[in-house]
Protein backbone atom coordinates (compact mmCIF):
# COMPACT_ATOMS: atom_id res chain seq x y z
CA UNK A 1 0.00 0.00 0.00
CA UNK A 2 2.86 2.13 0.88
CA UNK A 3 4.60 1.38 -3.19
CA UNK A 4 7.11 -0.45 -1.65
CA UNK A 5 7.86 -4.05 -1.19
CA UNK A 6 9.87 -5.93 1.15
CA UNK A 7 11.72 -7.58 -1.69
CA UNK A 8 12.95 -4.26 -2.87
CA UNK A 9 13.92 -3.17 0.44
CA UNK A 10 16.22 -6.49 1.08
CA UNK A 11 17.51 -5.80 -2.46
CA UNK A 12 18.94 -2.65 -1.53
CA UNK A 13 20.24 -4.12 2.04
CA UNK A 14 22.48 -6.38 -0.26
CA UNK A 15 23.53 -3.32 -2.80
CA UNK A 16 24.67 -2.13 0.42
CA UNK A 17 26.53 -4.51 1.05
CA UNK A 18 28.28 -4.78 -2.11
CA UNK A 19 29.49 -1.41 -1.58
CA UNK A 20 30.78 -1.94 1.79
CA UNK A 21 33.18 -4.84 0.43
CA UNK A 22 34.06 -2.57 -2.94
CA UNK A 23 35.18 -0.41 -0.67
CA UNK A 24 37.82 -2.50 1.10
CA UNK A 25 41.25 -2.59 -0.20
CA UNK A 26 41.84 -6.36 0.16
CA UNK A 27 38.62 -7.16 -1.83
CA UNK A 28 39.05 -8.38 -5.90
CA UNK A 29 36.30 -6.26 -7.73
CA UNK A 30 36.35 -8.41 -10.09
CA UNK A 31 34.98 -11.10 -8.35
CA UNK A 32 32.13 -11.08 -6.61
CA UNK A 33 29.70 -13.50 -5.83
CA UNK A 34 26.34 -14.30 -3.91
CA UNK A 35 24.70 -17.13 -2.52
CA UNK A 36 21.86 -17.89 -0.55
CA UNK A 37 18.86 -20.63 -0.29
CA UNK A 38 15.52 -20.18 0.06
CA UNK A 39 14.72 -16.56 0.54
CA UNK A 40 18.57 -16.19 0.40
CA UNK A 41 18.17 -17.97 -2.86
CA UNK A 42 15.65 -15.23 -3.86
CA UNK A 43 17.92 -12.55 -2.63
CA UNK A 44 21.44 -13.80 -4.48
CA UNK A 45 19.00 -13.80 -7.68
CA UNK A 46 17.95 -10.10 -7.28
CA UNK A 47 21.19 -8.94 -6.38
CA UNK A 48 22.65 -10.24 -9.33
CA UNK A 49 19.90 -9.26 -11.45
CA UNK A 50 20.56 -5.65 -10.20
CA UNK A 51 23.95 -5.41 -9.48
CA UNK A 52 26.25 -5.44 -12.59
CA UNK A 53 29.18 -5.58 -9.87
CA UNK A 54 28.55 -9.62 -9.25
CA UNK A 55 30.25 -12.00 -11.06
CA UNK A 56 28.68 -14.87 -10.53
CA UNK A 57 25.54 -16.21 -8.53
CA UNK A 58 24.76 -19.80 -6.93
CA UNK A 59 21.21 -19.99 -5.42
CA UNK A 60 19.53 -22.80 -3.60
CA UNK A 61 16.05 -23.07 -3.71
CA UNK A 62 15.36 -19.72 -4.80
CA UNK A 63 12.10 -18.07 -3.73
CA UNK A 64 9.95 -16.76 -0.77
CA UNK A 65 6.81 -15.44 0.36
CA UNK A 66 8.19 -11.89 0.98
CA UNK A 67 11.01 -12.34 -1.37
CA UNK A 68 9.25 -13.34 -4.17
CA UNK A 69 6.60 -10.54 -3.97
CA UNK A 70 6.57 -7.42 -6.08
CA UNK A 71 4.31 -4.68 -6.53
CA UNK A 72 3.35 -5.73 -10.03
CA UNK A 73 2.83 -9.61 -9.37
CA UNK A 74 5.14 -12.38 -8.80
CA UNK A 75 5.67 -14.69 -11.54
CA UNK A 76 5.68 -12.42 -14.45
CA UNK A 77 7.93 -10.11 -12.77
CA UNK A 78 10.14 -13.08 -11.85
CA UNK A 79 10.71 -13.96 -15.37
CA UNK A 80 11.73 -10.39 -15.86
CA UNK A 81 14.25 -10.33 -13.13
CA UNK A 82 16.11 -13.90 -14.27
CA UNK A 83 16.57 -11.95 -17.58
CA UNK A 84 18.45 -9.51 -16.15
CA UNK A 85 21.48 -11.87 -14.68
CA UNK A 86 22.74 -13.17 -18.29
CA UNK A 87 25.40 -13.20 -19.32
CA UNK A 88 26.96 -13.57 -16.38
CA UNK A 89 26.92 -17.55 -15.13
CA UNK A 90 24.02 -18.34 -12.52
CA UNK A 91 23.47 -21.94 -10.73
CA UNK A 92 19.92 -23.03 -9.54
CA UNK A 93 20.76 -25.73 -6.56
CA UNK A 94 17.89 -28.52 -5.70
CA UNK A 95 17.65 -31.08 -3.11
CA UNK A 96 16.69 -34.12 -4.43
CA UNK A 97 13.76 -34.97 -1.85
CA UNK A 98 12.20 -31.42 -1.83
CA UNK A 99 9.81 -32.40 -4.89
CA UNK A 100 10.66 -28.25 -6.02
CA UNK A 101 12.90 -29.50 -9.10
CA UNK A 102 10.06 -28.60 -12.06
CA UNK A 103 9.55 -24.94 -10.93
CA UNK A 104 13.14 -24.44 -10.92
CA UNK A 105 14.03 -26.06 -14.35
CA UNK A 106 11.48 -23.53 -15.77
CA UNK A 107 13.01 -20.53 -13.77
CA UNK A 108 16.70 -22.04 -15.55
CA UNK A 109 14.89 -22.67 -19.06
CA UNK A 110 13.38 -18.54 -18.83
CA UNK A 111 17.48 -17.47 -18.30
CA UNK A 112 18.46 -20.48 -20.97
CA UNK A 113 16.54 -17.98 -23.63
CA UNK A 114 18.94 -15.07 -22.51
CA UNK A 115 22.17 -17.14 -22.53
CA UNK A 116 21.84 -18.05 -25.93
CA UNK A 117 20.33 -14.72 -27.13
CA UNK A 118 23.71 -12.83 -25.70
CA UNK A 119 25.80 -15.98 -27.29
CA UNK A 120 27.08 -16.63 -24.05
CA UNK A 121 26.46 -20.41 -24.18
CA UNK A 122 23.92 -22.69 -21.89
CA UNK A 123 26.76 -23.94 -20.02
CA UNK A 124 26.41 -20.15 -18.09
CA UNK A 125 23.32 -21.16 -17.00
CA UNK A 126 22.98 -24.46 -14.93
CA UNK A 127 21.01 -26.26 -12.55
CA UNK A 128 22.14 -29.32 -10.14
CA UNK A 129 20.01 -31.80 -7.72
CA UNK A 130 21.82 -32.97 -4.90
CA UNK A 131 20.98 -34.80 -1.63
CA UNK A 132 18.64 -32.94 0.70
CA UNK A 133 15.21 -31.25 1.09
CA UNK A 134 15.02 -27.44 1.20
CA UNK A 135 18.46 -26.25 3.49
CA UNK A 136 21.53 -25.32 2.81
CA UNK A 137 23.45 -28.66 3.94
CA UNK A 138 27.11 -29.91 3.11
CA UNK A 139 25.55 -31.35 -0.54
CA UNK A 140 24.25 -27.79 -1.53
CA UNK A 141 27.43 -25.90 -0.11
CA UNK A 142 29.52 -27.95 -2.08
CA UNK A 143 27.53 -27.33 -5.54
CA UNK A 144 27.77 -23.53 -5.22
CA UNK A 145 31.71 -23.75 -3.67
CA UNK A 146 31.87 -25.50 -7.00
CA UNK A 147 30.05 -23.27 -9.37
CA UNK A 148 31.62 -20.28 -7.91
CA UNK A 149 35.34 -21.26 -8.08
CA UNK A 150 34.52 -22.80 -12.24
CA UNK A 151 33.44 -19.10 -12.49
CA UNK A 152 35.82 -17.07 -10.38
CA UNK A 153 39.45 -18.40 -11.33
CA UNK A 154 39.67 -21.13 -8.89
CA UNK A 155 38.43 -24.04 -10.17
CA UNK A 156 41.36 -25.70 -8.68
CA UNK A 157 39.87 -25.58 -5.63
CA UNK A 158 36.89 -28.22 -6.41
CA UNK A 159 33.47 -28.88 -4.82
CA UNK A 160 35.09 -30.72 -1.30
CA UNK A 161 34.28 -29.03 2.04
CA UNK A 162 37.11 -28.52 4.65
CA UNK A 163 36.40 -29.99 8.05
CA UNK A 164 34.63 -26.95 9.89
CA UNK A 165 33.95 -25.57 13.42
CA UNK A 166 30.82 -24.03 13.05
CA UNK A 167 31.08 -21.03 15.55
CA UNK A 168 28.28 -20.24 18.08
CA UNK A 169 25.51 -17.96 16.75
CA UNK A 170 26.57 -15.54 19.60
CA UNK A 171 30.12 -14.68 18.56
CA UNK A 172 28.78 -13.95 15.11
CA UNK A 173 26.57 -10.96 16.32
CA UNK A 174 27.58 -7.65 15.01
CA UNK A 175 25.48 -6.16 18.36
CA UNK A 176 25.05 -6.41 21.56
CA UNK A 177 21.81 -7.69 21.39
CA UNK A 178 21.78 -9.66 17.98
CA UNK A 179 18.52 -7.74 17.38
CA UNK A 180 19.09 -4.33 15.49
CA UNK A 181 16.26 -3.12 16.62
CA UNK A 182 17.15 -3.31 20.30
CA UNK A 183 21.01 -2.30 20.32
CA UNK A 184 20.91 0.11 17.28
CA UNK A 185 17.34 1.56 17.22
CA UNK A 186 16.78 0.48 13.75
CA UNK A 187 13.86 0.60 11.51
CA UNK A 188 12.25 -2.68 10.32
CA UNK A 189 10.20 -3.49 7.31
CA UNK A 190 6.61 -2.47 9.22
CA UNK A 191 8.33 1.10 10.24
CA UNK A 192 9.82 2.30 7.05
CA UNK A 193 6.31 1.52 5.63
CA UNK A 194 4.63 3.37 8.27
CA UNK A 195 6.93 6.42 7.66
CA UNK A 196 6.51 6.01 3.98
CA UNK A 197 2.90 6.03 3.86
CA UNK A 198 2.80 9.24 5.82
CA UNK A 199 5.19 10.87 3.36
CA UNK A 200 3.38 9.66 0.26
CA UNK A 201 -0.46 9.85 1.35
CA UNK A 202 -1.66 13.11 -0.63
CA UNK A 203 -4.90 12.41 -2.32
CA UNK A 204 -6.51 14.73 -4.47
CA UNK A 205 -9.14 17.59 -3.30
CA UNK A 206 -11.21 17.65 -5.97
CA UNK A 207 -13.96 15.16 -5.75
CA UNK A 208 -13.85 14.36 -9.77
CA UNK A 209 -10.27 14.09 -9.51
CA UNK A 210 -9.95 11.80 -6.39
CA UNK A 211 -12.74 9.47 -8.50
CA UNK A 212 -10.70 9.71 -11.10
CA UNK A 213 -7.58 8.74 -9.31
CA UNK A 214 -8.67 5.85 -6.92
CA UNK A 215 -10.45 4.18 -10.96
CA UNK A 216 -6.58 4.64 -12.00
CA UNK A 217 -5.29 3.01 -8.72
CA UNK A 218 -7.64 -0.15 -8.35
CA UNK A 219 -8.13 -0.35 -12.43
CA UNK A 220 -11.70 -0.55 -12.35
CA UNK A 221 -13.85 0.54 -15.06
CA UNK A 222 -17.39 1.66 -14.88
CA UNK A 223 -19.45 -0.81 -16.88
CA UNK A 224 -20.80 1.11 -19.85
CA UNK A 225 -23.10 -1.81 -20.69
CA UNK A 226 -25.08 -2.91 -17.75
CA UNK A 227 -27.32 -6.18 -19.15
CA UNK A 228 -26.37 -9.53 -17.80
CA UNK A 229 -26.78 -11.57 -20.61
CA UNK A 230 -26.14 -14.77 -19.01
CA UNK A 231 -27.80 -15.82 -15.82
CA UNK A 232 -28.87 -18.98 -14.78
CA UNK A 233 -31.68 -20.47 -12.42
CA UNK A 234 -29.88 -23.20 -9.81
CA UNK A 235 -33.13 -24.14 -8.14
CA UNK A 236 -35.64 -22.93 -5.11
CA UNK A 237 -35.52 -24.07 -1.53
CA UNK A 238 -38.30 -23.17 0.91
CA UNK A 239 -38.47 -22.32 4.69
CA UNK A 240 -40.73 -21.40 7.12
CA UNK A 241 -40.59 -17.74 6.41
CA UNK A 242 -38.82 -16.85 3.03
CA UNK A 243 -37.53 -18.91 -0.05
CA UNK A 244 -34.46 -19.25 -1.18
CA UNK A 245 -33.90 -19.11 -5.41
CA UNK A 246 -29.81 -20.19 -6.16
CA UNK A 247 -28.66 -18.08 -9.15
CA UNK A 248 -25.30 -18.05 -10.76
CA UNK A 249 -25.34 -14.58 -13.01
CA UNK A 250 -22.11 -13.64 -15.42
CA UNK A 251 -20.14 -10.15 -13.74
CA UNK A 252 -17.64 -10.53 -17.00
CA UNK A 253 -17.46 -12.92 -19.88
CA UNK A 254 -16.06 -16.39 -18.00
CA UNK A 255 -16.35 -15.20 -14.35
CA UNK A 256 -19.80 -16.67 -13.10
CA UNK A 257 -20.82 -15.34 -9.83
CA UNK A 258 -23.10 -17.63 -7.33
CA UNK A 259 -26.02 -15.98 -5.48
CA UNK A 260 -29.12 -16.17 -3.26
CA UNK A 261 -32.00 -14.31 -3.66
CA UNK A 262 -33.99 -14.53 -0.47
CA UNK A 263 -37.85 -13.48 -0.11
CA UNK A 264 -40.02 -13.02 2.47
CA UNK A 265 -42.91 -15.34 2.45
CA UNK A 266 -44.82 -12.36 3.72
CA UNK A 267 -42.84 -9.02 2.10
CA UNK A 268 -45.02 -6.55 3.60
CA UNK A 269 -45.18 -2.65 2.20
CA UNK A 270 -40.93 -2.23 1.82
CA UNK A 271 -39.69 -1.36 -1.46
CA UNK A 272 -36.21 -2.45 -1.14
CA UNK A 273 -33.89 -4.41 -2.15
CA UNK A 274 -30.82 -5.44 -0.10
CA UNK A 275 -27.26 -6.24 -2.04
CA UNK A 276 -25.48 -8.34 0.19
CA UNK A 277 -21.26 -9.19 -0.04
CA UNK A 278 -19.34 -10.61 2.51
CA UNK A 279 -15.79 -11.43 2.94
CA UNK A 280 -16.71 -14.77 4.28
CA UNK A 281 -19.65 -15.64 1.47
CA UNK A 282 -23.31 -15.96 1.37
CA UNK A 283 -24.83 -17.62 3.76
CA UNK A 284 -24.70 -21.79 3.94
CA UNK A 285 -27.11 -22.58 6.78
CA UNK A 286 -30.39 -20.77 6.55
CA UNK A 287 -30.64 -22.48 10.31
CA UNK A 288 -27.65 -20.06 11.34
CA UNK A 289 -27.93 -16.40 12.13
CA UNK A 290 -26.14 -14.25 9.48
CA UNK A 291 -27.24 -10.57 8.07
CA UNK A 292 -29.25 -11.97 5.03
CA UNK A 293 -31.14 -14.49 7.29
CA UNK A 294 -32.04 -12.18 9.94
CA UNK A 295 -32.73 -9.49 7.67
CA UNK A 296 -35.14 -11.68 5.38
CA UNK A 297 -36.82 -12.76 8.18
CA UNK A 298 -37.75 -9.34 8.90
CA UNK A 299 -39.22 -8.75 5.53
CA UNK A 300 -36.36 -7.47 3.36
CA UNK A 301 -35.41 -9.12 0.11
CA UNK A 302 -32.07 -10.31 0.41
CA UNK A 303 -29.35 -10.40 -3.10
CA UNK A 304 -26.57 -12.34 -0.98
CA UNK A 305 -23.51 -13.00 -3.24
CA UNK A 306 -20.12 -14.84 -3.43
CA UNK A 307 -17.27 -12.38 -5.32
CA UNK A 308 -14.96 -13.77 -7.21
CA UNK A 309 -12.61 -15.82 -4.87
CA UNK A 310 -15.31 -16.06 -2.09
CA UNK A 311 -17.41 -18.57 -1.07
CA UNK A 312 -18.07 -21.30 -3.84
CA UNK A 313 -15.44 -19.58 -6.09
CA UNK A 314 -12.95 -20.33 -3.55
CA UNK A 315 -11.30 -23.69 -3.84
CA UNK A 316 -8.68 -23.41 -1.07
CA UNK A 317 -9.80 -24.84 2.37
CA UNK A 318 -10.92 -22.51 5.06
CA UNK A 319 -8.09 -21.65 7.96
CA UNK A 320 -7.88 -19.78 10.65
CA UNK A 321 -6.39 -16.31 11.19
CA UNK A 322 -5.20 -14.31 13.89
CA UNK A 323 -2.44 -11.84 14.59
CA UNK A 324 0.31 -14.41 15.00
CA UNK A 325 -0.44 -16.31 12.06
CA UNK A 326 2.95 -16.65 9.83
CA UNK A 327 2.94 -18.27 6.27
CA UNK A 328 -0.45 -20.93 6.14
CA UNK A 329 0.38 -22.23 2.23
CA UNK A 330 -4.08 -22.33 1.84
CA UNK A 331 -3.80 -18.52 2.80
CA UNK A 332 -0.82 -17.65 0.46
CA UNK A 333 -2.62 -19.39 -2.29
CA UNK A 334 -5.13 -16.77 -1.67
CA UNK A 335 -3.08 -14.18 -1.79
CA UNK A 336 -1.29 -14.77 -4.75
CA UNK A 337 -4.36 -14.42 -6.78
CA UNK A 338 -4.62 -11.16 -4.88
CA UNK A 339 -0.90 -10.06 -5.74
CA UNK A 340 -0.40 -12.00 -9.42
CA UNK A 341 -3.93 -9.44 -10.41
CA UNK A 342 -1.34 -6.91 -11.19
CA UNK A 343 0.57 -8.61 -14.06
CA UNK A 344 -2.81 -8.00 -16.00
CA UNK A 345 -3.35 -4.64 -14.48
CA UNK A 346 -6.13 -5.34 -12.65
CA UNK A 347 -6.87 -5.64 -9.00
CA UNK A 348 -9.07 -7.86 -6.60
CA UNK A 349 -10.83 -5.04 -4.81
CA UNK A 350 -11.69 -3.53 -8.10
CA UNK A 351 -12.90 -6.66 -9.34
CA UNK A 352 -14.79 -7.69 -6.82
CA UNK A 353 -16.51 -4.12 -6.59
CA UNK A 354 -17.62 -5.21 -10.47
CA UNK A 355 -18.88 -8.33 -9.10
CA UNK A 356 -21.00 -6.27 -7.01
CA UNK A 357 -22.03 -3.72 -9.69
CA UNK A 358 -23.26 -6.79 -11.84
CA UNK A 359 -25.20 -8.13 -8.70
CA UNK A 360 -27.35 -4.45 -9.34
CA UNK A 361 -27.63 -4.91 -12.92
CA UNK A 362 -28.86 -8.53 -12.28
CA UNK A 363 -31.82 -7.02 -9.99
CA UNK A 364 -32.43 -5.14 -12.34
CA UNK A 365 -33.74 -7.88 -15.13
CA UNK A 366 -36.16 -9.18 -13.13
CA UNK A 367 -39.51 -7.31 -13.81
CA UNK A 368 -40.64 -7.85 -9.85
CA UNK A 369 -37.69 -6.54 -8.66
CA UNK A 370 -36.19 -3.82 -10.99
CA UNK A 371 -37.97 -1.01 -9.48
CA UNK A 372 -37.28 -1.51 -5.99
CA UNK A 373 -34.52 0.94 -4.54
CA UNK A 374 -31.38 -0.73 -4.22
CA UNK A 375 -29.64 -1.09 -0.41
CA UNK A 376 -25.56 -2.21 -0.15
CA UNK A 377 -24.87 -4.19 3.17
CA UNK A 378 -20.84 -4.98 2.86
CA UNK A 379 -19.08 -7.23 5.90
CA UNK A 380 -15.31 -7.34 6.64
CA UNK A 381 -13.46 -6.34 3.39
CA UNK A 382 -17.12 -6.55 1.68
CA UNK A 383 -17.42 -2.84 2.98
CA UNK A 384 -14.65 -1.90 0.54
CA UNK A 385 -16.40 -3.67 -2.09
CA UNK A 386 -20.18 -2.21 -1.48
CA UNK A 387 -18.39 1.44 -0.94
CA UNK A 388 -16.66 1.52 -4.57
CA UNK A 389 -20.12 -0.06 -6.11
CA UNK A 390 -22.00 3.10 -4.53
CA UNK A 391 -19.53 5.43 -5.48
CA UNK A 392 -19.07 4.55 -8.95
CA UNK A 393 -22.93 3.01 -9.47
CA UNK A 394 -25.82 6.31 -9.80
CA UNK A 395 -28.62 3.67 -8.75
CA UNK A 396 -27.92 2.28 -5.11
CA UNK A 397 -29.88 4.91 -2.65
CA UNK A 398 -27.60 3.59 0.64
CA UNK A 399 -24.54 1.81 1.34
CA UNK A 400 -23.60 0.01 4.95
CA UNK A 401 -20.18 -1.59 5.89
CA UNK A 402 -20.29 -3.65 8.94
CA UNK A 403 -17.27 -4.37 10.80
CA UNK A 404 -14.72 -3.04 7.69
CA UNK A 405 -11.18 -1.52 8.59
CA UNK A 406 -11.40 2.13 9.26
CA UNK A 407 -8.03 2.84 7.81
CA UNK A 408 -5.56 1.51 5.82
CA UNK A 409 -2.83 3.43 7.70
CA UNK A 410 -3.94 1.53 11.02
CA UNK A 411 -2.34 -1.71 9.24
CA UNK A 412 0.89 0.07 8.54
CA UNK A 413 1.09 1.78 11.75
CA UNK A 414 1.10 -1.60 13.89
CA UNK A 415 3.37 -4.30 14.35
CA UNK A 416 0.85 -6.98 14.23
CA UNK A 417 -2.80 -7.15 12.18
CA UNK A 418 -5.74 -9.36 12.01
CA UNK A 419 -7.22 -8.41 8.85
CA UNK A 420 -6.77 -9.72 5.49
CA UNK A 421 -7.05 -9.35 2.02
CA UNK A 422 -6.79 -5.07 2.51
CA UNK A 423 -3.36 -4.53 1.75
CA UNK A 424 -2.61 -6.47 -1.77
CA UNK A 425 -3.40 -3.27 -3.40
CA UNK A 426 0.35 -1.55 -4.24
CA UNK A 427 0.72 2.18 -3.63
CA UNK A 428 -2.51 2.34 -2.74
CA UNK A 429 -2.32 5.53 -0.18
CA UNK A 430 -0.23 7.76 -2.86
CA UNK A 431 -3.87 8.54 -4.02
CA UNK A 432 -6.28 7.14 -0.98
CA UNK A 433 -6.88 5.64 2.44
CA UNK A 434 -10.64 4.46 3.20
CA UNK A 435 -12.24 7.70 4.65
CA UNK A 436 -11.60 9.45 1.48
CA UNK A 437 -13.69 6.25 -0.10
CA UNK A 438 -16.31 7.34 2.70
CA UNK A 439 -16.17 10.98 1.41
CA UNK A 440 -16.79 10.24 -2.09
CA UNK A 441 -20.33 8.23 -1.24
CA UNK A 442 -22.01 11.58 -0.70
CA UNK A 443 -25.03 12.93 -1.36
CA UNK A 444 -25.77 9.29 -0.79
CA UNK A 445 -26.63 7.86 2.67
CA UNK A 446 -24.03 5.36 4.60
CA UNK A 447 -23.79 3.19 7.71
CA UNK A 448 -21.09 2.41 9.42
CA UNK A 449 -21.59 -0.22 11.81
CA UNK A 450 -18.54 -1.67 14.67
CA UNK A 451 -15.67 -0.64 12.31
CA UNK A 452 -12.75 -2.20 13.07
CA UNK A 453 -8.75 -1.68 13.59
CA UNK A 454 -5.98 -3.32 12.41
CA UNK A 455 -6.33 -6.27 15.00
CA UNK A 456 -10.32 -6.94 13.74
CA UNK A 457 -11.37 -5.36 17.04
CA UNK A 458 -14.39 -3.00 17.31
CA UNK A 459 -13.60 0.20 17.86
CA UNK A 460 -16.11 3.04 20.04
CA UNK A 461 -18.03 5.64 18.08
CA UNK A 462 -15.51 8.85 18.89
CA UNK A 463 -12.35 7.08 17.44
CA UNK A 464 -14.28 5.71 14.50
CA UNK A 465 -15.64 9.46 13.24
CA UNK A 466 -11.72 10.64 14.20
CA UNK A 467 -10.52 7.94 11.54
CA UNK A 468 -13.16 8.07 8.88
CA UNK A 469 -14.38 11.71 9.21
CA UNK A 470 -17.32 13.57 9.48
CA UNK A 471 -19.42 13.19 5.87
CA UNK A 472 -22.49 14.27 4.64
CA UNK A 473 -24.94 11.47 5.13
CA UNK A 474 -22.56 9.33 7.52
CA UNK A 475 -23.90 7.84 10.25
CA UNK A 476 -21.25 5.34 12.49
CA UNK A 477 -23.12 3.18 15.18
CA UNK A 478 -21.10 0.90 18.03
CA UNK A 479 -23.31 -1.79 19.40
CA UNK A 480 -22.91 -3.46 22.67
CA UNK A 481 -21.70 -6.60 21.80
CA UNK A 482 -21.63 -6.88 17.95
CA UNK A 483 -23.84 -10.00 17.70
CA UNK A 484 -25.63 -10.45 14.11
CA UNK A 485 -29.10 -9.37 15.84
CA UNK A 486 -27.85 -5.89 17.37
CA UNK A 487 -26.52 -5.34 13.63
CA UNK A 488 -29.16 -6.66 11.81
CA UNK A 489 -31.48 -3.86 14.35
CA UNK A 490 -29.37 -1.22 13.26
CA UNK A 491 -30.02 -1.80 9.64
CA UNK A 492 -33.08 -2.11 9.94
CA UNK A 493 -33.12 1.08 11.92
CA UNK A 494 -31.40 2.87 9.04
CA UNK A 495 -33.93 2.10 6.29
CA UNK A 496 -37.32 2.88 8.43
Amino acid sequence: MAGWSLSGLRTWDCIRAVDYLVSRPEVDKDKLAVMGNSGGGQMALLTTAVDERISACAAGHPGGSMENTYLLGQRFIDRQVLSLIPPRPCRIIVGKDSGEEPGHRQKLEDMQLFYEGLAAGKQCGDLEVVQGVHDMRQPKRESAYEWLNKWLGKEIEGRAEQPLQPEDVETLWSTKSGITLLSLGGESGQTLNAKRAEQIYNPERDIAKLKNSVAKRIHFEVPQNHNVDLWKWRGTLTSDNFTVEKYLYESEKGIEIPSLLMRPKYPGSNRLVIIHASDKGKPTKMDVSSIPVEMVRKGYTILSIDVRGIGETDPSPQVTLNKYTGYISPQWRRDCLAINSASFKRTMLGMRALDVIRAIDFIKTRDELKEKRIILVGEGLGGLWTLLAAIYDSRPEAVMCVGTLASYRLILKNKYYNVWGYFWLPGALCDFDIPDLAGLVPPKRQLWIDPVNQLAERIDKVKSYSLIGEHEGLSIIATEKGSIEEVSEAISEFLR
